[in-house]
Order: structure tokens, then C-alpha cells, then sequence
């Protein structure tokens, strides 16, 4: 971790693999892992070590949250999605995916879904949360477009 916050990706990549090698059923560990591959433009590693994680702990929304973020950055957007929603079902405290899933659907113009996940994350999100705003005029755009919402 120390190598991870001082931004030294191939140095904490190595001693993560070191950690799992003594102990590969370490979950946190891969997904950790996960986020120092994304750093380091690995998303084929980030991936595989995201869906380690989640084999691992299948219940956890943190591992489905980090295999999203792999997935999106691979293009892999639609199962980027039900891994974003997945980790918000699982945990409260990864509703930020729903933001994140929105946002996919959108640019992959799924309005009426993107709409849905924007409400779902106005509804789990604390009052004073910073994307709030960003949802909230999400939703307003995507009603003034041209009326034509696609259904998923």
C-alpha cells in the first residue's frame, strides 16, 4: 500500500504479487492489485486479478466494484454495467456505481436506463453527496434531449 499511495505502480505490483504468492486467497489483496494494473495501463491484468477477487468473495461489492472499473476501461461497458449494479446491491456503500453504470448506459445510448440508475443513485446517496449535482443534471438533460428515449 505505501508504494501504491506514493504512486509507485510497478513497485507496489510486485509486492502484491509477493503477498499473493505467500497467500493467494488474500481477496483485498486482489483487488488492490486491480487498481495498481489500472495504474500502470494493465487492464488485461486488472481484469484477471478483479475476477481473482470475486471468485474469492463473491458476496463483496468492493470486488465487483473495481471488476466494473476494469471492465469499463477494457470496453466491456454492458458488463461493466451489471457489475456496477451488482456491487451496489451487495453493498450500500458502492452506490457510486450506479452513478458510474448511468453514465455507461448513457454513452452507449440506453437513455431510459442511464435515467433509471441516475434516480437509483439519487435515492442511496447521502444528501450532501458531491454527485448528486451530476445525476441531477443528468436527468434534466436526458429529458430535454428530443423526447426519443430508448428502453433497456
Amino acid at each position: 500500500m505505501e508504494f501504491y499511495r506514493a504512486g509507485r505502480y510497478a513497485e507496489a505490483i510486485a509486492a502484491y504479487e509477493e503477498a499473493l504468492a505467500a497467500r493467494p486467497d488474500y481477496a483485498a489483496c486482489w483487488v488492490n492489485l486491480t487498481l495498481a494494473f489500472l495504474k500502470r495501463n494493465r487492464p488485461d491484468d486488472a481484469v484477471r486479478a478483479a475476477e481473482r477477487a470475486v471468485s474469492l468473495v463473491p458476496q463483496a461489492g468492493p470486488a465487483h466494484f473495481h471488476l466494473a472499473g476494469a471492465l469499463s476501461v477494457k470496453g466491456r461497458w454492458n458488463e461493466a454495467v451489471t457489475e456496477y449494479v451488482r456491487a451496489s446491491s451487495l453493498d450500500r456503500v458502492q452506490f457510486l456505481g450506479l452513478l458510474l453504470a448511468g453514465n455507461l448506459c448513457m454513452d452507449h445510448g440506453l437513455t431510459g436506463k442511464a435515467v433509471e440508475l441516475w434516480e437509483q443513485f439519487l435515492n442511496v446517496a447521502p444528501a450532501d453527496h458531491a454527485r448528486r449535482a451530476e445525476a441531477q443534471e443528468q436527468i434534466r438533460d436526458a429529458g430535454a434531449g428530443s423526447g426519443l428515449i430508448s428502453k433497456f
